[in-house]
């Protein structure tokens, strides 16, 4: 199983880099989903993973030039949770068709290394409804997440 394969990313859908290549602030937001977001998620079950950290870095690179040194700034644990509540607030408000993505996004992260952990997936149900996300929509986009290889 192996979302970098199969699945979502964030870099193809043409869509959204169009909408957020448009949108300064938009675009200011999504990379901060994604850089707290993935930091809290992948490592939500104690361990971010080198495959998550790969793909948090994939998913970061169209948003920063340097996904790494953000990552790198980004050593506290609060104030990714703190920033994060602040970006989960305007994105619900101003998100609009570009949460879906950025959740789908999310989702790949967590599911890189294969393994879905009960505190990761009770960190996504939050987002979903951070987000404003239907609670079935949201555990339905995390499952197809991890995609099987043979598909």
């Amino acid at each position: 199983m192996s979302c970098k394969k199969a699945a979502y990313q964030l870099k193809d859908d043409s869509a959204l880099m169009a909408l957020l290549n448009t949108d300064a602030v938009l675009k200011t937001f999504a990379g901060n989903f994604l850089l707290y977001g993935g930091l809290l998620a992948g490592s939500a079950d104690g361990n971010l993973s080198g495959e998550e950290r790969d793909y948090l870095i994939d998913a970061l690179s169209p948003l920063y030039d340097m996904p790494e040194i953000m990552i790198q700034c980004m050593n506290s644990p609060q104030m990714a949770q703190d920033s994060m509540a602040e970006t989960l607030e305007w994105l619900k408000e101003h998100g609009g068709e570009a949460r879906i993505p950025l959740f789908q996004a999310l989702s790949c992260i967590i599911a890189a290394d294969d393994a879905l952990d009960d505190r990761e997936k009770a960190f996504m149900d939050e987002v979903a409804a951070g987000l404003g996300i239907d609670p079935e929509k949201g555990e339905e986009m995390v499952r197809r997440s991890f995609v099987s290889d043979m598909e």
